[in-house]
């Protein structure tokens, strides 16, 4: 075949929706530098003590729903735009290892190849 293969979008850029969840963790603590942002709520709670632990709570809920939120978006996205004859899909109405291109049956049955005929 040669030095070179297509590749999906996904394979291209394998790492943009870690990257872009690596931003959000980070713009969270630039709230320390008095940058704001969600991570502002996380922080003031940290220093009102005892008393702050409502914000603290709510700050990190609004930063992982934040978070949960785009990559759900990024992985939406990202399955949309994989070409169909790129994507690894499962294939209805069939189970077992071969039922998926490139991968295990995810939640069906284990199933073994059946045994060859004159085997015992």
């Amino acid at each position: 075949m040669g030095p070179f293969r297509a590749a999906s979008p996904s394979e291209k850029n394998p790492g943009f929706r870690t990257a872009t969840l690596q931003v959000i963790a980070t713009a969270t603590i630039g709230a320390i530098l008095g940058g704001g942002g969600l991570g502002r709520f996380i922080f003031d709670g940290l220093s009102q003590g005892d008393a702050g632990t409502a914000s603290i709570y709510c700050g990190a809920i609004l930063v992982a729903g934040l978070a949960i939120g785009v990559d759900l978006l990024l992985a939406w996205a990202q399955r949309r735009l994989t070409p169909r004859a790129l994507r690894r899909t499962r294939l209805r109405g069939s189970s077992g290892p071969a039922s998926v291109v490139g991968g295990p049956d995810i939640g069906g049955p284990d199933v073994a190849a059946p045994a060859p005929s004159g085997a015992a």
